[in-house]
Protein backbone atom coordinates (compact mmCIF):
# COMPACT_ATOMS: atom_id res chain seq x y z
CA UNK A 1 0.00 0.00 0.00
CA UNK A 2 0.92 3.47 -0.89
CA UNK A 3 -0.15 6.94 1.21
CA UNK A 4 0.79 10.46 0.68
CA UNK A 5 0.15 13.76 2.90
CA UNK A 6 1.68 16.97 2.46
CA UNK A 7 1.91 16.92 6.35
CA UNK A 8 5.41 15.39 7.89
CA UNK A 9 3.50 14.46 10.99
CA UNK A 10 1.03 12.25 9.54
CA UNK A 11 3.21 10.43 7.35
CA UNK A 12 5.45 9.53 10.65
CA UNK A 13 2.33 8.43 12.21
CA UNK A 14 0.82 6.63 9.48
CA UNK A 15 4.42 4.69 9.21
CA UNK A 16 4.54 3.87 13.00
CA UNK A 17 0.55 3.02 13.28
CA UNK A 18 1.36 0.28 10.13
CA UNK A 19 4.61 -1.30 11.33
CA UNK A 20 2.99 -1.76 15.15
CA UNK A 21 -0.19 -3.09 13.21
CA UNK A 22 2.03 -5.02 10.68
CA UNK A 23 1.32 -3.52 7.79
CA UNK A 24 3.61 -2.78 4.66
CA UNK A 25 3.44 0.91 4.24
CA UNK A 26 5.14 3.27 1.52
CA UNK A 27 4.15 6.43 3.12
CA UNK A 28 5.78 9.28 1.26
CA UNK A 29 5.76 12.93 2.28
CA UNK A 30 4.16 14.85 -1.21
CA UNK A 31 1.92 16.92 -2.58
CA UNK A 32 -1.58 15.97 -4.74
CA UNK A 33 -0.68 18.25 -7.15
CA UNK A 34 2.74 17.52 -7.41
CA UNK A 35 2.30 13.62 -6.71
CA UNK A 36 3.55 11.15 -9.61
CA UNK A 37 0.38 9.27 -10.29
CA UNK A 38 1.93 7.04 -12.88
CA UNK A 39 0.32 5.26 -15.80
CA UNK A 40 -2.38 2.21 -15.31
CA UNK A 41 -0.98 1.61 -11.87
CA UNK A 42 -2.74 1.37 -9.50
CA UNK A 43 -5.90 -0.96 -8.31
CA UNK A 44 -7.39 1.43 -6.05
CA UNK A 45 -6.99 5.23 -5.20
CA UNK A 46 -9.01 6.57 -2.52
CA UNK A 47 -8.94 10.54 -2.09
CA UNK A 48 -10.94 11.08 1.48
CA UNK A 49 -11.99 14.88 2.21
CA UNK A 50 -9.74 15.85 -0.75
CA UNK A 51 -12.51 18.05 -2.42
CA UNK A 52 -11.23 20.15 -5.61
CA UNK A 53 -7.65 18.72 -4.90
CA UNK A 54 -9.41 15.65 -6.58
CA UNK A 55 -11.04 16.99 -9.03
CA UNK A 56 -8.60 19.49 -10.15
CA UNK A 57 -6.06 15.95 -10.47
CA UNK A 58 -9.02 13.94 -11.82
CA UNK A 59 -7.20 13.19 -15.46
CA UNK A 60 -4.06 12.26 -13.77
CA UNK A 61 -5.96 9.89 -10.96
CA UNK A 62 -7.90 7.90 -13.71
CA UNK A 63 -5.22 7.77 -15.93
CA UNK A 64 -3.20 5.91 -13.04
CA UNK A 65 -5.50 2.93 -12.47
CA UNK A 66 -5.00 -0.02 -14.13
CA UNK A 67 -7.67 -1.72 -16.15
CA UNK A 68 -10.68 -2.53 -13.82
CA UNK A 69 -9.32 -0.56 -11.24
CA UNK A 70 -11.63 1.63 -8.85
CA UNK A 71 -11.22 5.11 -7.41
CA UNK A 72 -13.27 6.09 -3.94
CA UNK A 73 -13.90 9.81 -2.92
CA UNK A 74 -15.02 10.70 0.46
CA UNK A 75 -16.52 13.66 0.92
CA UNK A 76 -19.15 16.26 1.24
CA UNK A 77 -21.02 18.21 -0.49
CA UNK A 78 -20.27 21.84 -0.61
CA UNK A 79 -24.41 22.38 0.85
CA UNK A 80 -24.39 20.29 3.42
CA UNK A 81 -21.51 22.12 5.78
CA UNK A 82 -20.58 25.36 7.03
CA UNK A 83 -18.35 28.25 5.58
CA UNK A 84 -14.78 27.38 6.20
CA UNK A 85 -12.65 29.78 8.02
CA UNK A 86 -11.67 31.20 5.16
CA UNK A 87 -15.79 32.41 4.93
CA UNK A 88 -16.29 30.10 1.86
CA UNK A 89 -18.34 26.64 1.32
CA UNK A 90 -16.18 24.00 0.96
CA UNK A 91 -16.81 20.27 -0.42
CA UNK A 92 -18.25 18.92 -3.98
CA UNK A 93 -21.02 20.64 -6.14
CA UNK A 94 -23.57 18.62 -7.79
CA UNK A 95 -22.56 16.39 -10.67
CA UNK A 96 -18.86 17.38 -10.08
CA UNK A 97 -17.29 13.93 -9.40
Amino acid sequence: MTGFDVSEVGVMQARERAQSAGFKLDALDDDVDRFDYGKEHWDLVVGMYEHEMVTRNADKITASLKRGGLIVVEGLHRDANQKGVGGEYYGYRSNEL
